[in-house]
């Protein structure tokens, strides 16, 4: 009995620790879902002493620049001597829209340029692109080539292997026929659509005969995917096209691979911070967030979303002259004087005078 009462005793610390371990292990846990749970607040960022900017670049959440300021480490901005890099690559970030949930980058322009014998130049550059979790927009941009003894290829890669190939082709003899009002018509420059969700492209400069037809006004071939809305296209480049780098719009979501619908069961995860809306994104595999109407600021934070005041700025209300303008939350009212009624709206029945 002794015996058996002195093993009890040699075992309760035992227990006691397991007990501890497992109360420690369980606050651990809550408090690990505890900080996944729902998104920061501004004062959180604030106190944790994130940047919201590299050189000219406004960085917001959930993008961030140092650990515990971005979401994951898809939204790492490398701030590298005030210049933004996306992740750990050496693709430049020139704008951030989370409204839009896209990301501007700055991205090479493939060439290839010959010597009066059709010789390559050594500094001829063939481009590529790897935006893993990322893709190309296929509304925003554009695959363009250059030249007049041209055909730019477009190769798509998924898992590092040629899954597709697509391109346009531009060829003329002399540079009269090239039109210089800004477009790209498809003589001395085309374009072509791309497909959506690419992540992963290489994109080559051909030429047909090495450019000896035409090298006294067009040396070079080039060939790039740039953003349609900021290329203008001029005669100048067939002879000497300076740029090196043209903007490209990439989208991102909430790569979670759940619908909007998937998202908002799961609030351990769900990115959506207060007075915000979900929507599907260009990505396909994920969400952006919005802040909900009369609202504006960052939706991916849970305070981020701040009452936009409509009384404030006539251009945001629709009340009439002589109604009195009163802010809601989200929302705002008109209200007609004494001895008016109507809901005091220039789209509605205004304020008319009630009669004795």
């Amino acid at each position: 009995m002794a015996s058996s009462q002195g093993m009890q005793l040699q075992l309760q610390p035992i227990i006691l620790m397991l007990v501890l371990v497992q109360v420690v292990v369980v606050v651990i846990l809550s408090l690990s879902a505890a900080t996944i749970a729902a998104p920061p607040t501004e004062a959180d960022l604030k106190n944790l002493d994130c940047m919201n900017r590299c050189g000219n670049l406004s960085i917001p959440y959930p993008f961030g620049v140092k650990e515990n300021c971005y979401r994951s480490e898809d939204f790492f901005i490398n701030c590298s001597d005030s210049q933004p890099y996306l992740r750990h690559s050496d693709i430049n970030i020139s704008n951030i829209s989370l409204e839009e949930g896209e990301l501007r980058i700055m991205n090479n322009i493939s060439r290839n340029c010959y010597d009066g014998l059709g010789t390559p130049l050594q500094s001829n550059f063939y481009g590529w692109l790897v935006a893993t979790n990322f893709s190309i927009s296929s509304t925003k941009n554009k695959f363009t080539s250059i030249g007049c003894d041209t055909y730019g290829v477009l190769h798509i890669l998924e898992n590092e292997s040629f899954v597709f190939t697509t391109g346009c082709v531009s060829s003329c003899m002399s540079i009269s026929y090239v039109s210089d009002d800004g477009s790209c018509s498809g003589i001395g420059c085309c374009q072509t659509s791309i497909p959506k969700q690419l992540s992963h492209i290489e994109i080559d400069a051909h030429s047909f005969n090495n450019h000896t037809d035409v090298l006294d006004f067009n040396p070079c071939s080039y060939a790039f995917v740039v953003e349609e809305a900021a290329f203008n296209f001029s005669t100048t480049y067939l002879q000497d096209f300076k740029e090196t780098k043209v903007p490209l719009v990439l989208d991102w979501g909430i790569g979670d691979n759940k619908t909007c619908h998937e998202a908002k069961r799961d609030l351990t995860s769900y990115a959506c911070g207060d007075n915000s809306d979900c929507y599907g994104a260009e990505i396909g595999n994920g969400y952006i967030c919005k802040c909900s109407k009369g609202y504006e600021g960052n939706a991916y934070l849970s305070d981020g979303c701040k009452d936009i005041d409509e009384c404030a700025d006539l251009n945001l209300n629709q009340c009439v002259a002589e109604s009195k303008c009163l802010n809601t939350r989200g929302n705002y009212t008109c209200s007609c004087p004494k001895r008016y009624h109507g809901d005091g709206k220039t789209d509605g029945t205004r304020c008319n005078a009630s009669r004795e």
